[in-house]
């Protein structure tokens, strides 16, 4: 009875219709080009700089550079990065275009108009007693993500590649077994009844 009922709805065109509506929902979302903006703070470090104020004691020099990137396929627009006050030194690498508000409480808000696919920057601060810290950093057409960054070795091209045909290839794998072994089962009970 069980079995009738399945083989019935799967063939009945009306379940085909909305496994197909369903289906082809998921895939546009998927496949939909969409930006993916992340950040990260690449570095921090501390100097101390012997004899270099006039009194002659240690001049303490801090800094960083935060690293944003869209590794999404699609450009992201309108970034704002808000820092909780203005340090006394900022750029931003690669050189662009961007525009710097300060709000009545003194944060400080970077503004990015536009960043391409698989595009990147970073902004270096320096100042002589402690860093501002990150507020917040959003976009108009693209959620934000932190991610945590380490120094790690760059494989070449050709290794990637290879993994990545491996990798494939034993998903392939995988998925042939789950078929055959569901497969199995179905025949299986199949005969038990």
């Amino acid at each position: 009875m069980t079995k009738d009922f399945i083989v019935s709805l799967i063939s009945s065109q009306f379940f085909q219709a909305i496994v197909i509506a369903i289906l082809t929902i998921w895939l546009t979302q998927v496949v939909a080009a969409r930006g993916k903006l992340m950040w990260s703070v690449r570095h921090a470090h501390w100097y101390r700089l012997p004899s270099a104020n006039q009194d002659g004691t240690e001049l303490n020099i801090v800094t960083q550079e935060l690293w944003f990137n869209n590794a999404g396929r699609a450009a992201v627009e309108d970034i704002e990065i808000v820092l909780n006050w203005t340090p006394q030194h900022y750029e931003l690498w690669t050189p662009r275009e961007f525009s710097q508000n300060v709000l009545p409480d003194g944060r400080l808000i970077i503004k990015v108009p536009f960043l391409s696919a698989s595009d990147w920057f970073s902004i270096s601060i320096l100042d002589v007693k402690r860093l501002p810290e990150i507020v917040n950093v959003r976009s108009k057409n693209s959620k934000t993500r932190l991610i945590a960054m380490e120094p790690t070795r760059k494989f070449p091209d050709y290794a990637l590649w290879m993994f990545a045909v491996v990798l494939i290839m034993g998903l392939a794998t995988i998925i042939y077994f789950l078929i055959s072994f569901g497969k199995i089962l179905f025949e299986l009970s199949g005969a038990l009844q």
